[in-house]
C-alpha cells in the first residue's frame, strides 16, 4: 500500500507506515517478526524469532524460512533499520513506546470468523476480560480488507453516519463488513440500528462482547442470522511463542499465572515481577499510576464510549493514557482499551466526578446530538435546537422512541412548527400507547390554530387504538364520535378488514376519490388489505395500474404490496431483487414497514420450502412489531411464526408463539387460521385434517382461501430431523456426562466415531460447551414424525 516504512503505529495493532502514514501490507509471518523485534528490549536470537513467528507449526527448515521472512521485511524497511549482530537481530524504527503482543494462537479463530460469515449475517465473538476480543477483531478487519470494505464502528453516531453511507446506492462500497467492538456497551437503540442495517442493506457484521453480556442482547442477535464464537484461553504453544517474542526464556518464566489470558500475560511479560493475578489487578495498577488530571480525561473517554478528536482537542494527557495502555486512538478518536477498563473507571468514580466529566464533554463538543444526550445524562436540558437535532438524527437512524423523547423536549422549550412536525412524526412512528400519542398530538394542536382543511383527529386515534392497543370497541366509539370525513371512512374500512369484514369495492371507490395527498397512501393501503383478505379477483389488475404519483403511496410500500401478490401467486423469480429494492427505500425509523420486509422474506422462504429461514424471518417481523407497539399486527405475525415453526418441526417454539399471540387481545382476526393450523399440527393432527380445520376458521373470520395450504403440505413433507438418530444418541449421553470411551462401548462404535458425531451435532445445534446441550436439544425437539398427508 505504500513505499518503505519510516515508522509504525500500534492501534488497533502494530502496522508499519510510510512517509504518508499509509499502512504497508505485510504477510502474517513478516508482520509477526516485525512486531516481536520492535517489542523486544534487546536483540533476539534466531531461535527466539523462530519460536515467536511459528509457535505452533514449525516449517521443515526453520532457518531457511526465517531468512526468507527477514529478507521480505528488509524490502519494506529503510537501509540499516534491521540490524544483524552476533547476539541477534534488532529493528530500529520510530513509533509509540508500547507495542501490543503479536496475535498468536488465534489462526483457527480467524478462520472460524471467515467461515461463519459465509452462512450468517453476523458473528458475535465472546470471551472473558482480557481474552483478546478486540485484537482478534482488529486482525480480522485487516485480513478482510483486501476482499471488500471493512468499516469499524465505535459509537452510536458513527453507526448512524454509516447507515446514511450504506443507504446511498451511488457511493455504497461493495462487500461491506462492519466490525463493532464491545457491542454490549452500546445502548439498546444502537444495537437495534445495527440490526436495522441488515434489514435495509446487504452487509456482514462481526461484533465482540464479554461473556457477561446481557442475555437479552445475545438473544436479540441470535434471533437474526447470527452465529456465536467464544474465545478460549491461549494454548501452551501460543503462550510459549509469546514469551519467546518478549525475549524471555519460556523455561524460566511462569506463564501459568496468566492462565492463557493474553492481556494478563502481556502485563506479566512487561513486568515479570508483577504479582497481578487477574485483569482487574492489571487495570487497577495501570490507573493507579497515572496523574489525577489524566484520570479525569480517562473518565471522560469512558463515559463517552467513543470520543471524537474535535471534542478531545484540549485533552493534554492522551499520550500518557496511550502509554499506560488505558485508551486506544485511531483516525476517528479515542476509546478505552477495553470494556473492562471503562467499567472499572466508571465504577470507581463518584457521582460528582462523573457529572463534572460529562459537563466538560458538553462544553467541548460541537455536536448538537451529543450535547443533547450528555445534558440529559446529568438531569438537565440543552437548547431546543440541540434536542431537535438529536430527534432528527434518531429518526433517521431507526430509533423513533428515543427520538420522541428529544422531540418532546424541543417542542416544550420552543413550540415552533418544524419542532411540532418532528415530534408528531416521532409520536406516530414510535411505540407509545394510543392515549399517550393522543396527549402529544393534543398539545401540538393547542400550540396554534390548525389550518381549515386539517382532517379530524378522531379517526387517526381510532386507528392507533386498534393497531397499538388492540381495542376495537374504543376504536369504534371514536369513529362513531368522529365527524364525517374521508379519513373517517378510511379508518372504518381498515378496521373492518382486520375484523374479517372486508369491503374491497368500497375501499377502491374511497381510495380513487380521495384527492388529499396526505390521506391517499392510507386509503390505498386499506384497499390492498381489504382486497387481500377478501380474495378480490380484480386485485392484480388494479395493483398493476397503480403508481406512486397516482396513489401517493411511498415507493417502498407499493413495491412491498406488489411483491406480496407475486409471492401469493407463486411467482418467486423476482423475490430477491424485489426485497433488495424495498430495503433500499424503507426508512430505518419505520419499524412497521421494516417488519413487512421480514414477513415477505418469510413468506417467500416458506413458498420455497425453506422452513428454517421462514421461521427466522417471521421471528424478526414479530419482534419489530413488538418494538413498534403495533399489537394487532404483532398478533398476526406471532400466529404466522407459530405456523412456520410447526412446519419446521420446532414444536416448542410454535407453542411459545401461540401463547404469545393468545396474550394479545383478539382485535385482528385475519391470522386466526394460521394459529388454528399450527395448533392442529402441534397436537398431532394429520395435515389434511389440520388444513380442513384452518379452512373452517378462515371462512368464519371472513378470510379468503389461501394458497398457503399447498405449501404446508410441501414443507411438512420435506421436513427432516435436525440431528440424525446416531448424533442424537451420542450427544444425549454427552449431556449426561458420559465419556467418549463409555459412549463408544455402549453404542458399539469407536471413540473417534463418537467424537465425530459430537462435533457434527455441536455444529448443527450451535453450541460450544456441554452445559449448553440440554437447552439446545430441547429447542431442536424430538425427531419429528411426518404426519400423514
Amino acid at each position: 500500500m505504500g513505499g518503505r516504512a519510516v515508522g509504525y503505529v500500534t492501534v488497533p495493532r502494530m502496522e508499519l507506515v510510510d512517509d504518508r502514514r499509509r499502512r504497508i501490507a505485510l504477510r502474517p509471518t513478516v508482520h509477526r517478526a516485525a512486531t516481536v523485534l520492535l517489542r523486544a528490549d534487546g536483540p533476539l536470537t534466531a531461535q527466539q524469532l523462530i519460536a515467536a513467528v511459528w509457535p505452533q507449526r514449525r516449517p521443515r527448515d526453520p532457518a531457511a524460512a526465517l531468512a526468507t521472512v527477514l529478507s521480505r521485511l528488509r524490502t519494506v524497511l529503510p537501509p540499516g533499520a534491521l540490524v544483524t549482530a552476533p547476539d541477534g537481530y534488532r529493528l530500529l524504527l520510530d513509533g509509540p513506546r508500547h507495542i501490543p503482543l503479536p496475535l498468536l494462537g488465534r489462526d483457527d479463530d480467524l478462520a472460524a470468523l471467515t467461515r461463519l460469515l459465509r452462512t450468517h449475517d453476523g458473528v458475535l465473538v465472546t470471551g472473558g476480560p482480557g481474552s483478546g476480543k478486540s485484537r482478534l477483531l482488529a486482525e480480522f478487519a485487516v485480513a478482510r480488507e483486501p476482499h471488500g470494505t471493512v468499516l469499524r464502528v465505535g459509537d452510536a453516531d458513527r453507526l448512524a453516519e454509516l447507515a446514511d453511507e450504506l443507504r446511498d446506492r451511488t457511493h455504497r462500497p461493495p462487500g461491506v463488513t462492519v466490525v463493532v467492538d464491545d457491542v454490549d456497551r452500546l445502548d439498546g437503540a444502537t444495537v437495534h440500528l445495527l440490526l436495522a442495517l441488515g434489514d435495509v442493506t446487504e452487509l456482514r457484521t462481526v461484533a465482540a462482547a464479554s461473556d457477561e453480556a446481557p442475555p437479552s442482547l445475545v438473544a436479540l442477535l441470535a434471533a437474526g442470522s447470527w452465529a456465536r464464537h467464544r474465545l478460549a484461553p491461549l494454548d501452551d504453544d501460543a503462550v510459549t511463542g509469546l514469551v519467546a517474542a518478549a525475549g524471555l526464556d519460556p523455561g524460566e518464566f511462569d506463564a501459568g499465572r496468566a492462565a492463557g489470558n493474553p492481556e494478563l500475560l502481556d502485563a506479566l511479560l512487561r513486568d515479570p515481577a508483577s504479582t497481578a493475578r487477574s485483569v482487574d489487578d492489571v487495570i487497577a495498577r495501570r490507573t493507579a499510576g497515572i496523574d489525577r488530571y489524566a484520570a479525569e480525561e480517562l473518565l471522560a473517554v469512558a463515559l463517552s464510549g467513543h470520543l471524537d478528536w474535535a471534542t478531545a482537542r484540549d485533552f493534554a494527557f492522551v499520550d500518557d493514557l496511550l502509554d499506560a495502555d488505558l485508551i486506544e486512538a485511531d483516525e476517528t478518536g479515542l476509546r478505552t482499551a477495553s470494556a473492562a477498563v471503562a467499567e472499572a473507571v466508571i465504577a470507581r468514580a463518584s457521582a460528582p466526578r462523573r457529572r463534572a466529566a460529562l459537563t466538560r464533554l458538553i462544553a467541548a463538543t460541537d455536536s448538537r446530538v451529543q450535547r443533547a444526550r450528555w445534558t440529559l445524562r446529568i438531569g438537565e436540558r440543552a437548547e431546543a435546537a440541540d434536542h431537535h437535532a438529536a430527534a432528527a438524527a434518531l429518526l433517521s437512524s431507526g430509533d423513533p422512541g428515543e427520538a420522541e423523547r428529544h422531540a418532546a423536549i424541543a417542542f416544550d422549550v420552543d413550540p415552533r412548527p418544524e419542532y411540532a412536525t418532528t415530534w408528531s412524526h416521532a409520536l406516530l412512528l414510535g411505540s407509545l400507547p394510543a392515549h399517550d400519542v393522543a396527549g402529544g398530538l393534543a398539545r401540538i394542536a393547542a400550540a396554534g390554530p390548525a389550518p381549515a382543511d386539517t382532517p379530524p383527529v378522531e379517526p387517526f386515534l381510532a386507528t392507533l387504538v386498534f393497531l397499538r392497543d388492540a381495542d376495537p370497541e374504543t376504536a369504534r366509539q371514536l369513529l362513531a364520535d368522529a365527524p364525517e370525513h374521508p379519513v373517517t371512512e378510511v379508518a372504518r374500512t381498515l378496521i373492518d378488514a382486520y375484523l374479517g369484514a372486508p369491503d374491497p369495492s368500497g375501499a377502491l371507490r374511497l381510495a380513487s376519490g380521495i384527492v388529499d395527498p396526505t390521506l391517499r397512501p392510507a386509503a390505498w393501503s386499506t384497499w390492498f388489505l381489504a382486497a387481500e383478505v377478501a380474495g378480490d379477483p380484480e386485485m392484480d389488475a388494479v395493483l398493476d395500474s397503480l403508481t406512486p404519483e397516482r396513489t401517493g403511496v411511498p415507493a417502498a410500500q407499493l413495491a412491498a404490496l406488489r411483491l406480496r401478490r407475486a409471492i401469493t401467486r407463486g411467482d418467486l423469480a423476482a423475490v430477491d431483487d424485489g426485497l433488495a429494492r424495498i430495503r433500499e427505500l424503507t426508512p430505518l425509523a419505520d419499524l412497521r414497514q421494516r417488519s413487512l420486509i421480514h414477513v415477505l422474506a418469510s413468506e417467500a422462504a416458506f413458498a420455497r420450502a425453506d422452513a428454517a429461514t421462514a421461521v427466522r424471518e417471521a421471528g424478526l417481523a414479530a419482534d419489530l412489531l413488538h418494538r413498534s407497539g403495533h399489537r394487532s399486527d404483532e398478533r398476526v405475525a406471532a400466529q404466522w411464526l407459530a405456523l412456520t415453526s410447526t412446519c419446521a418441526g420446532r414444536f416448542d417454539e410454535a407453542r411459545e408463539a401461540l401463547d404469545r399471540a393468545h396474550r394479545i387481545p383478539a382485535a385482528a382476526v385475519v391470522g386466526d387460521h394460521y394459529a388454528a393450523l399450527a395448533r392442529a399440527l402441534v397436537d398431532g393432527v394429520s395435515v389434511r385434517a389440520a388444513i380442513d380445520r384452518a379452512r373452517t376458521v378462515a371462512a368464519e373470520r371472513g378470510v379468503a382461501a389461501d394458497p398457503l395450504w399447498d405449501r404446508v403440505r410441501v414443507v411438512v413433507a420435506g421436513r427432516r430431523p435436525l440431528l440424525t438418530r446416531r448424533e442424537r444418541e451420542v450427544v444425549e449421553l454427552v449431556a449426561e456426562r458420559w465419556t467418549s470411551g463409555e459412549i463408544a462401548e455402549r453404542l458399539g462404535i469407536s471413540p473417534r466415531t463418537v467424537q465425530n458425531h459430537t462435533a457434527r451435532a455441536y455444529a448443527k445445534l450451535g453450541v460450544h460447551r456441554r452445559a449448553e446441550l440440554p437447552g439446545a436439544l430441547e429447542r431442536a425437539g424430538s425427531a419429528p414424525r411426518s404426519p400423514e398427508a
